[in-house]
């Protein structure tokens, strides 16, 4: 497998991916979106689907195999995704869960390969019974894996909707690094910030000049 042509192509998949939310957004407002995760939960989600949907996942993915994609996430996850760890100045570190009901036959092979291929918490939970635990389960996940920055996930509120619920896929981003050329608080200066209005506001920016 040459690696580097089959990332240029992943590469593509999610800038056209983007693309595409881009486009649905309607003018005038802001939008955060980050195609790479979506890119790995439906790599997930084609690892574990019949002949039809995988099929369909792949041709989106621009991908021949699910083996050949299982190896192109697996080597983004594990070297591209790596944690600089608690002693480096920079910490990116990314994690998946997949929680999934009980009720549920999951095969051994495919938990084989989310916990290998894509380092993901495999979990077997009662949803329609344990609503609230699961709520609790996924968000302490969360916690953990965005070093206490993202607490809260999943709301109680939508308890309900847990309970029918047989499936839940999440990933998570940490980021962490240090400036190379550290700001100096007191050179911070008041300047105008303009919105998509028209109109302005002062805020803060940082300076190093």
């Amino acid at each position: 497998m040459d690696l580097k042509k089959s990332m240029e192509k992943q590469n593509d998949v999610v800038v056209r991916l983007a693309k595409h939310v881009i486009a649905t957004v309607a003018a005038g407002y802001n939008l955060v979106f980050s195609p790479t995760p979506v890119n790995v939960l439906l790599s997930i989600i084609a690892a574990g689907s019949s002949s039809v949907s995988k099929e369909q996942i792949l041709s989106f993915l621009n991908s021949p195999s699910t083996d050949h994609l299982n190896g192109i996430l697996s080597e983004i996850v594990s070297v591209a995704l790596a944690d600089g760890g608690e002693t480096s100045a920079l910490r990116l570190s990314a994690a998946n869960g997949v929680w999934i009901d009980k009720s549920i036959s999951l095969k051994p092979s495919f938990k084989v390969i989310l916990e290998n291929s894509y380092k993901a918490t495999c979990r077997e939970v009662d949803f329609a019974s344990k609503p609230a635990e699961v709520i609790d389960e996924v968000n302490t996940w969360a916690g953990i894996h965005t070093n206490g920055l993202i607490e809260q996930i999943l709301s109680h509120g939508f308890t309900e909707t847990i309970r029918e619920s047989t499936l839940i896929f999440a990933n998570a981003v940490y980021f962490k690094g240090a400036w190379r050329e550290k700001f100096d608080t007191k050179l911070t200066k008041d300047r105008d910030f303009h919105l998509l209005n028209g109109t302005s506001v002062k805020v803060p920016f940082m300076t190093n000049t």
